[in-house]
């Protein structure tokens, strides 16, 4: 759960980013990063944008199922928190 939060807010924070860029940033290994995102993205936490021109790079963006995930953690976390676990 804690890896998905990762990336999820990873990618809300830049609201777009190319894969490359959610590699390093997420620290994870390319086999691991591809599984969580085709998981991520069937699940339709993340969709995959096409690039608009020829030698632009395709990127991913959260949808608004990503974004009720990533609020619905947080309370879920600032809950854990409050009682001590």
């Amino acid at each position: 759960m804690d890896i998905i939060f990762d990336i999820l807010h990873i990618v809300a924070e830049k609201e777009k980013i190319i894969p490359t860029h959610l590699l390093y940033k997420s620290n994870l290994s390319y086999k691991r990063l591809q599984s969580y995102l085709n998981e991520l993205r069937d699940k339709g936490f993340l969709t995959e944008q096409e690039p608009e021109k020829k030698n632009d790079k395709k990127f991913f963006v959260l949808s608004e199922k990503g974004y009720q995930f990533l609020q619905r953690y947080r309370e879920l976390k600032d809950l854990t928190v409050a009682f001590g676990i």
